[in-house]
């Protein structure tokens, strides 16, 4: 049912009058279906696989062509990023953060080092809480 009425929104906005007047009508298709796809990912009322395929498509079918669709595709960032993203996810889920984190801490003089970073973010004088690290004595 969401997804019936965000697509009917999405057929309603093609026939309104334009939303900039310096924007060539490509333009204003193409944010449309750039709005559009952020209301359908953030609502989830298509998968977002879906979703992507479908503003893809409508991209493809406003004008732009399938070369200007798929353009964005062409740079390896976003494959990078995919990339980096995966990489964090299962050296969460395998547990690797966690006892990296331990093993950090287990670290000899290591255990003020976190709270005294951390309070150094919070304010100036939340710091007295947490004890310091020894400094070095002068010879």
């Amino acid at each position: 049912m969401r997804a019936g009425a965000t697509l009917g929104g999405l057929v309603l906005a093609f026939a309104l009058p334009p939303l900039a007047d310096g924007l060539p009508l490509a333009g204003q298709r193409a944010l449309i279906v750039t709005l559009a796809a952020i209301v359908l990912w953030t609502t989830e009322a298509l998968e977002p696989g879906v979703t992507a395929l479908l503003s893809v498509a409508l991209l493809a079918l406003t004008g732009s062509g399938m070369r200007g669709a798929l353009q964005g595709f062409a740079s390896p960032v976003p494959y990078f990023l995919v990339g980096v993203l995966t990489m964090g996810v299962a050296v969460v889920r395998s547990g690797l953060a966690e006892r990296l984190a331990r093993a950090i801490l287990r670290a000899p003089g290591a255990a003020a080092w976190p709270c005294t970073f951390t309070s150094c973010w919070r304010s100036p004088r939340s710091h007295s809480c947490c004890p310091r690290p020894p400094r070095a004595r002068a010879s």
